[in-house]
């Protein structure tokens, strides 16, 4: 089941109208909109972007200012952690460690920082490894930025963004043929 941005014009009042339905096809998207009472101009595949019926008009992303802020902090620690195991590395072994964090930090803040959010597939692994990197006594950037994106990725706005977009391994199967039965046949 996928999730639909219908947008079009409500029948009783003659207002432009958005909003969002769950739905196996976008054919049936549009069929909740119009038991809905809207006059349906347009279907937006919101898991693939794809739109039913004016191409040209790309959808006005939505992204909460907190993934933002998690890519950015991350983009900002990964470069700070990079920096610190190169200067601490040549007096302690411990903080070159650092390095290969400063690394993912850094890919991980560029996905998250495009629109729509491109994410991985276990997003509580980066700051997990950012609070442990307290341990290289490199700084406290690492760790506030780890207690910080624990705490905004578990606030719904984020969770719901980061939902709508698929993961990097993740695959969206091809629509259903149209009269194909939804259940698959039993093996009588």
């Amino acid at each position: 089941m996928g999730k639909y941005l219908l947008r079009g014009v409500d029948r009783s009042s003659g207002k432009d109208v958005e909003f969002v339905v769950e739905a196996d096809t976008s054919a049936n998207a549009r069929a909740k909109g119009d038991l809905k009472g809207t006059i349906v101009t347009e279907v937006i595949d919101l898991m693939r972007g794809e739109f039913g019926s004016t191409p040209s008009i790309a959808p006005v992303s939505k992204k909460p200012w907190k993934v933002t802020a998690i890519g950015g902090m991350r983009l900002g620690s990964g470069i700070c952690n990079i920096i610190a195991g190169l200067l601490l590395g040549f007096v302690f072994f411990l903080p070159l460690l650092l390095i290969p964090l400063g690394i993912i930090e850094i890919l991980s803040a560029t996905g998250i920082m495009k629109t729509p959010p491109k994410r991985s597939d276990n997003l509580l692994v980066i700051p997990i490894l950012e609070i442990v990197a307290i341990v290289t006594l490199s700084g406290w950037i690492p760790l506030v930025v780890g207690i910080l994106s624990i705490v905004w990725l578990g606030d719904n706005t984020v969770k719901e963004c980061l939902a709508s977009v698929a993961t990097k391994t993740q695959k969206h199967s091809p629509p259903p043929l149209p009269g194909a039965s939804q259940t698959p046949p039993s093996g009588q």
